[in-house]
């Protein structure tokens, strides 16, 4: 018998067997289900045990989140803290690099910061960080938003030299990815220069807020809350650096661009208006200031009825005004409630206590109440003398 003989009879065979290996096949299959067909299902139900539990906690924990944020901006924060808990017990099986994660750090730094418990807020941030960094890189947009916030933070409780580097970072990234991102670069450039100006180095802080400003004109952004911010800071800084004339035009510009805001009576209006009585101090125009800052205060009050603390800066200049119009009582009354407020809500290093310290002490010696005065100069001394090794060159 030949090969090719011996491929047909195989063939042959292949043929007449195959309905039998097949039906032999099926009898083994179903013995093989009647026999073990209870570990099957036992296996079936512990892999959709698995599943529902996983997707029930995360269930759960997007619901206590989204309780959270709702008591959050509502004013209740005890009620937000315990919700963000909830959230934080039901996120701890989600794994490690869980974008889910950073999201809930990112809630809980903010009711921290919110309620002035910047020890935890710098742990929380410190952790969000990580997070963001696990969850997207450390060049991610996540990522800087995190670095961000905690530079604000430490700028907010003056610890600036920690600010610094930070903001320093974060602009790296964000200028890494400028092309795509202008607007967010911008916003960071903005962050820097207000670090420089809360340092009253105005000259270091000119550069980052002109590109910022120039950066939101071209993205059509210069009438956002923001681009009006970035408006104002930059006629601050102009005040500072002898540029009364351009910041005369910016800060008006700002207010024009407020006002045509659907809400004409709104709280950036209020802050453009300030800024312009700012500048008409500098320009020895007071009666003017006096009225515009009026202005800005009764719409503040009006729009932040419950937030006093926003007030702080309005009362100071609203005191310096009033004294180099000889108006002392008025002064020192819009003086000491600066003081208080900048006492009840700010780091005790704040240089904003130092500056409305050394004027209200100014004025104490103009009034002939020399002992007071002394007290008040040597506080804010003691102030400045705490950053002055922090006063980067």
């Amino acid at each position: 018998m030949n090969f090719a003989n011996i491929l047909n009879h195989l063939r042959l065979a292949r043929g007449v067997l195959f309905l039998p290996m097949c039906i032999a096949i099926l009898i083994a299959i179903t013995a093989a289900l009647i026999l073990f067909w209870w570990w099957i299902v036992a296996i079936l139900i512990l892999v959709l045990a698995v599943h529902v539990s996983f997707n029930w906690r995360a269930f759960m924990q997007a619901t206590s989140e989204g309780h959270g944020v709702k008591a959050f901006q509502e004013g209740r924060h005890a009620d937000a803290e315990g919700h963000f808990r909830t959230a934080t017990d039901y996120a701890a099986s989600l794994r490690a690099d869980d974008p889910c994660r950073g999201r809930l750090l990112e809630r809980c730094t903010e009711l921290a910061r919110a309620q002035g418990k910047y020890d935890d807020a710098e742990k929380l941030a410190q952790q969000w960080i990580k997070a963001e960094e696990a969850a997207w890189g450390d060049a991610d947009p996540h990522t800087l938003r995190a670095v961000e916030s905690l530079a604000t933070m430490y700028d907010d409780i003056a610890r600036h030299a920690q600010a610094l580097p930070l903001l320093e970072q974060a602009l790296r990234g964000r200028e890494s990815r400028r092309q795509f991102e202008a607007y967010e670069y911008a916003l960071c450039l903005t962050r820097m220069a207000e670090h420089w100006c809360r340092l009253e180095r105005y000259e270091r802080a000119e550069a980052p807020i002109r590109q910022a400003c120039e950066i939101l004109r071209r993205s059509n952004a210069d009438a956002t809350i923001e681009g009006l911010a970035a408006a104002s800071m930059m006629a601050l800084v102009c005040v500072h650096v002898d540029k009364l004339d351009e910041a005369d035009l910016l800060a008006q510009s700002a207010l024009a661009l407020a006002k045509k805001n659907p809400a004409p009576a709104s709280m950036p209006v209020a802050y453009c208006l300030q800024r312009l009585a700012y500048v008409r101090r500098y320009q020895d125009r007071f009666a003017e200031a006096e009225e515009l800052l009026r202005q800005a205060i009764s719409i503040v009050q009006r729009a932040a009825p419950n937030n006093p603390f926003a007030l702080h800066g309005d009362w100071h200049l609203l005191g310096v005004i009033l004294k180099e119009q000889g108006r002392w009582a008025e002064a020192e009354e819009c003086y000491r409630d600066t003081l208080r407020l900048r006492d009840e809500f700010l780091a005790p290093e704040d240089l904003s206590i130092a500056r409305a310290e050394e004027n209200y002490a100014e004025l104490l010696e103009l009034m002939g109440r020399n002992d007071e005065a002394h007290v008040h100069a040597n506080r804010a001394a003691s102030i400045r003398e705490f950053h002055s090794p922090f006063r980067i060159v």
